[in-house]
């Protein structure tokens, strides 16, 4: 059912997918250079409102709000692919929001990723991704090449359903606020900050 499932409307089956344009299990590694968590949490946010059509979503604070992050980001993209020139993140989920597959609706995924800071998580694999892409590909344009982000929660998932799938955009603009973020080079003039 989960290999069937079309990700989106027109868009791929994982079953779609040739071998050649996915990478599994995907591991990176990223300089924080003074990261202002503070910060970070307003990136966030911002991003919260946007995906909901600018309501008004609480501040968010997170552990060591005030603190100075620095280090090494380090995690693993359960899925990249490749489909029709873009390039999109993947997670697998096997949160268990429910018996029916009504239980896995739009609204249930959002207040899950929300709940759990799955949106934080995926805002971090989309930096992940886009700075490999912007190393491998002379060519790259993230308004043309960055696809999004697919969480797919695969005990809601149904052929013909579009249950079980959450998938948003990521606009260039905040990529670069991330990528920004990230290398301690954030502007004042920052939407997102």
């Amino acid at each position: 059912a989960c290999l069937d499932s079309h990700l989106a409307q027109n868009g791929p089956r994982l079953s779609d997918l040739l071998w050649a344009d996915t990478l599994r299990e995907s591991e990176f590694y990223f300089p924080m250079e003074q990261l202002k968590s503070g910060a970070l949490g307003k990136v966030l946010a911002s991003h919260r409102q946007q995906r909901n059509n600018n309501a008004e979503i609480e501040s968010i604070s997170l552990e060591a709000d005030k603190g100075v992050l620095q280090g090494m980001m380090h995690g693993f993209i359960d899925l990249v692919f490749q489909w029709q020139d873009k390039y999109y993140v993947v997670d697998y989920k096997s949160t268990h929001l429910g018996d029916q597959l009504g239980d896995y609706g739009h609204s249930a995924l959002d207040q899950n990723i929300r709940d759990n800071y799955y949106d934080l998580q995926y805002l971090l694999y989309s930096l992940a991704l886009h700075r490999y892409l912007k190393n491998r590909r002379t060519d790259y344009d993230p308004q043309e090449h960055f696809g999004g982000v697919y969480y797919l929660y695969l005990r809601g998932m149904s052929p013909g359903l579009d249950s079980g799938i959450f998938n948003t955009d990521i606009s260039p603009q905040l990529l670069a606020e991330l990528d920004a973020l990230f290398s301690n080079t954030i502007s004042e003039e920052s939407a997102y900050v």
